[in-house]
């Protein structure tokens, strides 16, 4: 069995949604109070990313779920 591998896209998903939050200046315990999601555990890839947290924090971030996907293959 293979090790326990973080897919391609997840990585760069996380990775914009770390910058989405920081462009927006708000700290990790701001998007929990908020949210109810632990940022810090998906933008790490702790946390696996359901269709609901990313609709959570797209609406957070006032984008759309296209929006965050978009573009999102050309970066892995």
């Amino acid at each position: 069995m293979a090790g326990k591998e973080t897919h391609p896209v997840l990585v760069a998903l996380a990775r914009r949604l770390k910058a989405l939050r920081e462009a927006r200046h708000l700290t990790l315990m701001e998007v929990l109070d908020t949210t109810n999601v632990n940022a810090a555990r998906v933008e790490s890839n702790r946390q696996n990313m359901t269709v609901k947290t990313l609709i959570t924090l797209c609406a957070h971030y006032h984008i759309t779920l296209g929006e965050l996907f978009e573009g999102i293959e050309k970066e892995v």
